[in-house]
């Protein structure tokens, strides 16, 4: 509450007691009222969303637009389910009309392609959870994580345009975010989202992915020779069948190949080197 470029002037506003006051938090695209339900429609005429070309129909619903208007992307439940994560920063996906895109959870935007634009629709009854940085992860207001939960909610304030929480004693901030409430339906669940997760996840099959670990300065792709007994191909044949690890050789020396940390490890020196599947 100051006047701007006069150090000399002052200005102050008088309330009356019974004065009302309201709290706003700033949404993805405009500010909304705690305690409001903001449809899709809404948000459309206040925050100047493109209207899609057909009605919207569903608790959310993802969307791209290249320049000819929005278009939906296909099991997008599985967009949703790594956003409802507070841990999640983005996602990449492959198969659509410009290739593999990566989008950004945070401010919902697509990373390296400005003529790309991504925006995701809500339901009036989206139920959204607010999540803090702890020590160890992200906690969900409420939750006992370390049992500080009560100490958060007496002596810290928001900061909402930075998304922080700022402690009053110590001066410690900590991000805090806002995704919704994710509840998968039965085709939704773990095995339909397992089932979908290679199509939209990964690279088109016309196109075999390759396999590389990560050297010194640059990435190299395995190759059946000098000395290395497996091809990207032949690793790429043992993902598809989701196995955990697979196990090879290079010069004698035995590896270990953990898919799901995504390293190679040497079993005899325990030396670890990154790998990658493009």
């Amino acid at each position: 509450m100051r006047v701007l470029q006069k150090t000399n002037i002052k200005v102050r506003r008088m309330s009356a007691k019974d004065t009302e006051w309201l709290w706003y938090y700033r949404g993805d695209h405009c500010w909304y009222q705690y305690g409001e339900k903001v449809s899709s429609t809404l948000m459309h005429m206040t925050c100047g969303l493109d209207k899609t070309d057909e009605e919207f129909v569903g608790p959310y619903r993802w969307q791209l637009n290249f320049r000819r208007g929005w278009e939906n992307i296909s099991n997008d439940h599985i967009l949703e389910a790594q956003y409802s994560l507070p841990n999640t920063k983005g996602i990449k996906i492959y198969n659509t009309q410009a290739g593999a895109i990566s989008i950004d959870f945070t401010k919902i935007r697509v990373l390296r392609k400005t003529n790309i634009k991504v925006r995701r629709m809500s339901s009036k009854d989206t139920e959204w959870l607010w999540y803090y940085r702890g020590d160890h992860g992200w906690c969900q207001y409420g939750d006992k994580c370390g049992g500080n939960d009560r100490k958060i909610t007496i002596i810290n304030v928001f900061v909402f345009p930075e998304m922080c929480q700022r402690n009053l004693s110590t001066g410690r901030k900590r991000h805090v975010r806002r995704r919704p409430k994710y509840e998968p339906s039965e085709s939704e669940g773990l095995l339909g989202i397992t089932s979908q997760l290679k199509t939209i996840l990964s690279p088109s099959t016309s196109t075999t992915p390759k396999w590389q670990f990560k050297g010194s300065n640059q990435w190299y792709t395995f190759k059946n020779t000098e000395g290395c007994s497996v091809s990207s191909a032949d690793i790429e044949k043992c993902y598809q069948q989701n196995p955990t690890t697979m196990n090879f050789t290079v010069n004698g020396d035995s590896y270990a190949l953990d898919f799901a940390k995504m390293s190679q490890v040497n079993q005899r020196t325990k030396a670890e080197r990154k790998v990658r599947r493009v």
